[in-house]
């Protein structure tokens, strides 16, 4: 069955404060940073994220950014895990992703789930949370 659900993702930073460490100086480029971060996902959605992130932060300060996410709980009262694909960009202060579920990461009773999610965030940074709206189909 396909659902919509949306609900609420707020975000603790694994490293106080967010501090994401370079891996590329930029030498005339932009700056390649990489970070953790956990979220906390309310709503439909109960869980717990662990994502691994990758940022181009360009001199005008538009950041796109890509990244993979575990995310551990329940959605409607299903327990288990899955993996999502985050493709997203920072620009003006609000962060806009969209979320794709990886194929057959869904483990436990949300094995077999698909789809995506999209979330916004116009508070960017460690007081973070972000409108999170699912189109997800449980197997």
């Amino acid at each position: 069955m396909t659902q919509a659900a949306t609900g609420t993702r707020t975000t603790t930073l694994t490293w106080e404060p967010w501090q994401p460490a370079p891996f590329v100086e930029p030498n005339g480029g932009p700056l390649l940073m990489r970070g953790s971060v956990r979220n906390h996902y309310t709503g439909r959605l109960e869980a717990v994220g662990t994502l691994e992130t990758l940022v181009t932060v360009h001199p005008d300060g538009r950041s796109p950014m890509i990244g993979l996410e575990r995310v551990d709980g329940t959605l409607d009262g299903r327990r288990g895990t899955f993996v999502v694909r985050l493709d997203g960009v920072v620009e003006n202060g609000t962060a806009t992703a969209t979320l794709t579920i990886v194929s057959g990461s869904g483990t436990g009773e949300l094995a077999g789930i698909s789809g995506s999610a999209t979330y916004v965030c116009r508070n960017v940074g460690p007081d973070g949370h972000a409108e999170v709206t699912l189109d997800v189909h449980l197997g």
